[in-house]
């Protein structure tokens, strides 16, 4: 039998809180990316859609937006980003 190894996420509002991190970092310009990754991201987050009910379409979301949004959403990106003001 397979193991479950379980989620970094507990539910889907600490996923959409993820999303929503990246989308308000990306439209604030207080991210930015390598030259190479920034057209493959920029095409997977216009890839991205939301439900009527103004959600994030989980089906949407590839690898490459989820990891982003993953690290930001890391308590050590945190850290990292309250040692540099």
């Amino acid at each position: 039998m397979a193991k479950d190894l379980g989620s970094s996420y507990p539910g889907r509002r600490e996923f959409e809180r993820g999303a929503n991190l990246l989308k308000e970092s990306f439209e604030n310009k207080r991210i930015s990316f390598a030259r190479g990754i920034d057209t493959h991201l920029g095409d997977s987050l216009l890839r991205v859609r939301t439900l009527p009910n103004g959600r994030i379409n989980l089906d949407t979301i590839d690898e490459l937006v989820r990891s982003t949004f993953h690290i930001l959403a890391s308590d050590n990106f945190r850290e990292m980003y309250e040692r540099k003001k």
